[in-house]
């Protein structure tokens, strides 16, 4: 009986009594997927599903929140986040996401989505392979990959 509810007001009741599962339960039935990905990112500690944010991700509308859960994964819950780039990968500016991850300092932790997106030959992306390769003196997966992706910018 959902349709006679007032789903704003039931929102807002929850919000006001801190009832964040229940917001962001609401939020989806209501369409609301970018707030409801906001509302989670904001009270992770209470409303943070990692299997639930992926769906609803797939469902928002604005894309600055891709690069938003990019960062709330990196500092929440960072052994989570090739899970999330695989789910947005085909939505998100590939050499965006390596300068945002180069940047806090993990890049070394998302060489598994770096591999699975190099077949799009993206430069900032082969660049950061090939540097991950150097560090870690892998010479022979480091000759492979300047060979298959010509478009360094080394």
């Amino acid at each position: 009986n959902t349709a006679k509810l007032n789903i704003p007001k039931l929102i807002h009741a929850c919000e006001r009594h801190y009832l964040w599962e229940h917001a962001i339960f609401l939020y989806t039935h209501y369409d609301e997927f970018d707030a409801a990905a906001n509302a989670m990112m904001a009270h992770s500690p209470t409303a943070f599903s990692h299997d639930q944010f992926q769906m609803i991700l797939q469902k928002v509308s604005n894309t600055e929140l891709y690069y938003r859960a990019i960062q709330f994964y990196l500092d929440e819950v960072p052994l989570q986040i090739n899970s999330l780039l695989n789910t947005v990968a085909q939505k998100v500016d590939h050499a965006r996401v390596v300068q945002q991850v180069r940047q806090s300092g993990h890049l070394a932790l998302v060489l598994p989505y770096l591999k699975a997106v190099q077949q799009h030959n993206v430069a900032a992306v082969n660049d950061a392979i090939n540097e991950l390769y150097a560090e870690g003196e892998q010479h022979e997966e480091l000759r492979q990959s300047i060979e298959d992706f010509d478009n360094i910018d080394q």
